[in-house]
């Protein structure tokens, strides 16, 4: 009889919580489960750190708190509303107490922040750090002499060239730019002028990224002697070669970084605050002199987990010095389009034009000419064709257009036993969703794919011109969660059926595989480092405040190597995302200034 009592009295607190953390982040929008969720943390929190006179504001600033990790985000910043002043609770504190779990901090900048004790402990260590590696150097590397050794690419680009100087002068730089300005070739000279300059071993250099699939890329993108040639059997790096691995990898090995000189970490902009305070602790322990290097795109996502690491530190003051960005696309030379539209997102200016230019997916009839468009044949792709044989003659560059091609394209080599032509065809196109379920979701586009192609894919099975992603890492063969392969007859005329994925001499039976979803469609998310000959983005309306995002639209066109199309669930859409900054609180910028 308590407990029917009792259980009604809980949940109108828990409801009054959620709807008062509602007032505080979002008026407009219905009570989420992120903020019952944050009420239950906020609760449970009163409940195990009773204090007398506790009041609603003491537990709605403990589930702001809780709310804002969830969301991905350091902290919560009160902006329009601020937090009330006589607040009793044992478990909130200021920036000076040590064990409260709830820091509510004055002003960083001009506006008050609540933490965890967590977050607020974690960026406080990593602003000090950062600020430490960030010093110049004991001793220069010399600039006269680098200058001597670097490519003519190099010596003629103001800005690369200046982040070649700031590594020889310093053990902290960051490199920021878009896709096609040259993050990869600078590196290589990087990597050349760390060995021939710094005195720095090679053995002593790791090269790593957040996710498998983008180590691997990074490995074949360095130009020698650095490009990573792997063992087609084993999925290793041939010979004595630097073999990039993911970031969790390189922190599961004990001794990985005691005699490490460089790390390099590519696409840092997927990295999350608490990763990256796991790597900067192990590289700057007592006696450390190892340099930093930190490569990526600024305007892309930010990590899936909590803060926006690379965005907070190209922001930071007192790291402008060794920051460099890079301009110049090479991509603008064969679509300007692709860049100036990025640009005009991340400037929330989308112009008429651009506007006009969305699809809408109102029907059923839209969202299955959709699928026609990536499905079938037609001026769009000789379109893309065409980019890529200017592409050929402005650059040299060993591409071919007869390569790029529809699903069905892909379909047709597969099932007439050309693995290795559809293989290099998978790549021409891919739908990128801002969500993984619902109508529009990567999932159910997926689905409708397959089903127009007629190809049957399971979680067991799947039929010749399927795209499989793998989903986990997977040692036995090598492959890497996020690899895309295409299901194909082994040979023209074979019964025959396997998987081929880039770089590997064999296909693999489907019983030989990790964990794998169909990759018709994939989210923008998983898309990050990765590029296709035409990139077709889904934007989803959604409830949750700031998901449909500029930083999101932004990764999803400059996906495109040569051309991309946009679509959204409604009119306005994609009109709101371009307006909406990426919602990630953080006092990481605002410490380092």
């Amino acid at each position: 009889m308590a407990d029917k009592i009792i259980q009604p009295v809980m949940t109108s607190k828990l409801d009054t919580i959620a709807e008062l953390i509602r007032q505080y982040i979002d008026l407009k929008a219905p009570i989420s489960e992120e903020m019952r969720m944050a009420s239950r943390l906020a609760c449970h929190l009163g409940d195990s750190m009773p204090s007398a006179g506790l009041t609603d504001d003491d537990l709605v600033i403990a589930g702001l708190a809780y709310h804002a990790v969830i969301q991905g985000q350091a902290c919560h910043i009160f902006e329009s509303r601020k937090p009330a002043k006589k607040l009793t609770a044992s478990f909130i504190g200021d920036e000076k107490s040590e064990t409260t779990p709830i820091v509510l901090r004055d002003s960083l900048d001009s506006l008050p922040m609540v933490y965890l004790r967590r977050m607020d402990t974690l960026e406080a260590r990593l602003a000090d750090k950062l600020r430490a590696l960030a010093q110049p150097r004991e001793l220069a590397w010399s600039l006269s002499e680098i200058k001597n050794s670097l490519p003519k690419e190099i010596l003629s680009n103001e800005r690369q060239l200046a982040a070649v100087q700031k590594l020889s002068q310093s053990r902290l730089v960051i490199v920021t730019g878009g896709p096609g300005t040259g993050k990869t070739f600078l590196l290589s000279s990087l990597l050349d002028v760390a060995v021939k300059h710094g005195g720095i071993k090679k053995d002593n250099i790791k090269l790593a990224a957040p996710t498998g699939r983008a180590a691997r890329r990074m490995g074949e993108s360095l130009r020698q002697p650095w490009k990573v040639d792997y063992d087609q059997d084993t999925g290793m790096a041939k010979g004595d070669a630097v073999q990039p691995q993911t970031i969790h990898s390189l922190l599961r090995q004990d001794d990985a970084m005691d005699d490490l000189e460089l790390l390099v970490v590519d696409e840092a902009s997927m990295v999350d605050l608490m990763l990256f305070d796991k790597l900067i602790e192990r590289i700057t322990r007592d006696g450390s002199r190892c340099s930093l290097v930190l490569i990526g795109d600024a305007n892309q996502l930010p990590s899936v987990e909590v803060g926006s690491v690379l965005l907070d530190l190209c922001e930071a003051k007192a790291l402008a010095g060794v920051k460099e960005t890079l301009m110049g696309s090479q991509r603008s030379k064969v679509n300007p389009a692709i860049m100036e539209d990025a640009g005009l997102v991340m400037a929330e200016a989308p112009t008429a034009e651009l506007v006009q230019g969305v699809g809408i997916l109102d029907s059923d009839d839209a969202i299955k000419n959709l699928v026609s468009l990536v499905c079938e044949e037609g001026p769009h792709f000789d379109k893309v064709r065409d980019y890529c044989l200017k592409e050929k003659e402005v650059f040299q560059r060993d591409v071919d257009p007869a390569l790029i091609g529809s699903f069905a394209a892909i379909k047709a080599a597969a099932e007439s036993g050309e693995p290795a032509k559809a293989l290099a065809m998978s790549d021409s196109v891919r739908v990128l969703c801002s969500q993984l379920r619902g109508p529009l979701g990567s999932e159910t586009i997926s689905r409708l794919v397959a089903d127009r192609l007629g190809i049957r894919v399971s979680t067991t099975s799947a039929g010749c011109g399927a795209l499989l992603m793998i989903t986990r890492n997977h040692r036995s063969t090598g492959l890497a969660n996020g690899d895309v392969g295409v299901v194909a007859r082994s040979a023209p005329g074979s019964n025959e059926v396997l998987v081929y994925f880039k770089d590997r001499p064999r296909g693999y039976a489907l019983s030989e595989l990790p964990e794998f979803i169909p990759a018709f469609a994939t989210t923008i998310h998983k898309s990050q480092g990765s590029e296709y000959a035409l990139s077709v983005a889904v934007l989803s309306e959604v409830e949750r405040k700031g998901f449909l995002n500029k930083q999101l639209v932004y990764t999803a066109i400059t996906r495109a190597r040569y051309d991309y199309k946009v679509f959204a669930s409604k009119a306005g859409v994609f009109e709101t995302a371009c307006k909406t900054p990426v919602l990630r609180a953080s006092g990481l910028a605002a410490r380092l200034r």
